[in-house]
């Protein structure tokens, strides 16, 4: 599972030698057919007209500021039907109305997305054709993390996150797009300085994910082990009760479960704290390059150099760059996770 491409090191028990990564795409491969597929392919279509709508806002964005709302004279001939306040109804038009239909798409990609039945049924039957050997190397805990925890984390943090990180690249895509096209829309000179957060932002969010990679295996893996030891020291106090209260070991196996909670608890801590820094990390560099372009951009804007309207515009998107990497590191990691 999910395929046989590494099955020599699956059943010699060398799971370990096989990256996270290339399993998790097998898996994908492998939802990648029928009606899942097809539910793929129609939310990623969603995802995209999403990006396309984003990519409309800020035209608009621009419109309105440098042209519908600018009485300069040259800018007059520009306005949409030479009337102003019919510019501005149809600029509304054109946000609402896309609107209402992704927000119906919305609602049917809650009915495409995948769920991990089928594969929590699969998990069941296999354990039950299970050699009597193969179940004595099974814990308790292990069946049932499996099917309640397991499944729903790889169709969650596996699959979905990768339509999730489709969607995030195909809006960087585009937006490069847009700012390599919008000084020829604009008929204003190109701008490196509008270019650089698309650039710079995948060589720092590497380097970053590189640095911090394995300190967040570890604290994630900590925090994997120890839960599942809490959850079979749970199942051995039920399959065992009887011999607990016939040799009075009840305060004994308490004391037991208390270090395995603490020991849980202290590496979620850890785990919490790892993640929550990572996940600054997208915020900062978008932080940093609009404050840059604050200035710089503003400046500009005093010199009359840029429009007020792409000066907006492009903070909007730099924005919008930070939260579109933010979204790829944390699919990342939930791929990691899984």
């Amino acid at each position: 599972f999910p395929s046989n491409k590494y099955r020599n090191q699956i059943m010699a028990n060398d799971v370990k030698s096989v990256l996270g990564f290339s399993l998790l795409f097998e898996f994908i491969k492998m939802m990648f057919r029928g009606s899942t597929m097809r539910n793929s392919f129609k939310i990623m279509t969603v995802d995209q007209l999403k990006n396309l709508n984003l990519i409309v806002a800020l035209t608009i964005s621009v419109y309105l500021v440098d042209v519908v709302l600018n009485f300069e004279e040259k800018r007059t001939s520009d306005v949409v039907f030479q009337d102003r306040k019919a510019a501005l109804v149809l600029l509304v038009a054109l946000t609402l109305v896309p609107f209402a239909i992704l927000h119906i798409l919305d609602h049917l990609k809650t009915k495409w997305a995948p769920d991990a039945g089928t594969l929590k049924r699969n998990l069941l039957r296999k354990f039950l054709n299970f050699s009597e050997a193969s179940r004595a190397q099974l814990r308790d805990g292990d069946l049932v993390m499996v099917i309640t925890r397991d499944a729903e984390t790889l169709v969650a943090s596996g699959y979905s996150a990768f339509l999730a990180l489709v969607a995030a690249i195909g809006r960087l895509l585009l937006l490069l797009i847009y700012e390599i096209i919008s000084p020829y829309i604009w008929d204003v000179p190109m701008s490196f300085s509008s270019l650089l957060p698309l650039l710079a932002f995948p060589v720092l969010m590497g380097t970053f994910i590189i640095l911090r990679g394995r300190k967040t295996s570890r604290a994630l893996a900590a925090k994997h082990a120890s839960e599942m030891e809490m959850v079979t020291h749970v199942q051995q106090a039920a399959a065992v009760y009887r011999l607990i209260a016939d040799y009075n070991r009840r305060p004994k196996y308490v004391a037991k479960f208390e270090e395995t909670v603490d020991q849980f608890n202290n590496d979620e801590d850890v785990s919490s704290l790892v993640l929550a820094n990572n996940a600054q990390c997208a915020p900062w560099l978008a932080v940093l390059f609009v404050s840059m372009f604050t200035i710089i951009g503003g400046i500009q804007v005093l010199d009359d150099k840029l429009s007020l309207g792409k000066f907006l515009t492009t903070l909007r998107i730099f924005q919008t760059i930070g939260d579109s990497w933010g979204t790829i590191y944390a699919v990342l990691l939930n791929m990691q996770i899984v």
